[in-house]
């Protein structure tokens, strides 16, 4: 059985991260999903805490079967991969957007996956749409708005720019 890796700091969990999921999911039995920087919350960057973005991608993936972990960051290339390994379950394969992530895994013999923009979808598209209040729900899943929706994402982010 294979187990694949998708990292990511899902902030918040879009479209392009459940296509991803479902990609991995058909490739591999299991699927962990790793929610990065999970010790930061209520910044620009990372808005919503990891209790916040594990609800979302919950919602979002409800009756598919994966793993939702969280995955803090540690500064340091050296450690990177070693820490991973240690922190999460064994996994196979790794499904990454971010470029220093894909090559540290490479560099460690790993198989890895770049995970390909869905043209228009970012998390900071979403957002810069919530900051500005412009539309952003048709960017995430329905299941992702609702919980966007009832944690007051747009007064959040708007706040954290005061």
């Amino acid at each position: 059985m294979s187990t694949a890796l998708v990292l990511g700091r899902f902030q918040p969990f879009h479209k392009g991260h459940l296509f991803i999921i479902k990609e991995a999911l058909c490739k591999h039995e299991n699927v962990i999903v790793a929610v990065g920087s999970a010790q930061y919350s209520r910044t620009k960057r990372n808005p919503f805490s990891f209790r916040e973005r594990k609800a979302m991608i919950a919602a979002a993936t409800k009756g598919l079967s994966l793993i939702i972990l969280p995955l803090p960051d540690i500064h340091s290339d050296k450690e990177y991969v070693t820490y991973v390994r240690k922190s999460l379950p064994w996994f196979d394969e790794v499904y990454a957007g971010n470029q220093r992530t894909l090559r540290l895994f490479r560099e460690s013999g790993l198989k890895i996956h770049q995970i390909k923009r869905i043209e228009g979808i970012s998390a900071t598209r979403v957002r810069n749409a919530l900051h500005k209040q412009k539309v952003w729900e048709k960017f995430v899943p329905p299941a992702t708005a609702t919980i966007l929706k009832k944690m007051k994402a747009p007064k959040i982010i708007k706040g954290l720019y005061i």
